[in-house]
């Protein structure tokens, strides 16, 4: 289900919103001598009205951005899937067909509930997005492992 991993930031579209936001209040944007940038007010003004840093505050792992449900404001959410870890981003429109809430949060975790569901499932893979399935048969990953205590 987790399609993208945000590979970097876009930083001229922050730089973007960070002028704007010192533009807003008035404050200089090319750090010239003798201009004063209030850092209290600079952090308001972002969070008030700065919809890339609302969404980041939103999205870090602390807020469990994958329980909340479905978003209204964006398609491809993105949301950090562990501490200090990378960030992903999945079609909105497939929380609804997820397995668990916890699945979303990272590819790892959509992995397990996915090869979890696919092997307890009668007949295997029942109720599964087809191209789960279809990408683990591609996979060989469809069988069960031999039988015998993991012997060869």
């Amino acid at each position: 289900m987790i399609v993208d991993t945000v590979a970097e930031t876009e930083t001229a579209k922050i730089k973007q919103a960070v002028n704007q936001a010192y533009t807003a209040l008035g404050k200089d944007t090319n750090g010239q001598a003798g201009k004063y940038r209030n850092a209290a007010d600079l952090t308001k003004e972002l969070k008030d009205n700065c919809t890339v840093v609302k969404h980041i505050l939103r999205s870090c792992w602390k807020m469990s951005p994958w329980m909340k449900g479905r978003r209204t404001d964006m398609k491809y959410p993105i949301h950090q899937g562990y501490e200090n870890e990378a960030w992903y981003s999945f079609d909105d429109a497939l929380y609804d067909k997820k397995i668990s809430k916890y699945q979303l949060r990272n590819p790892e975790e959509d992995f397990a509930e996915g090869y979890a569901a696919y092997h307890v499932s009668e007949p295997k893979g029942v109720g599964l997005d087809q191209r789960f399935i279809n990408w683990f048969k591609g996979k060989n990953l469809h069988e069960d492992p031999p039988k015998g205590g993991g012997e060869k």
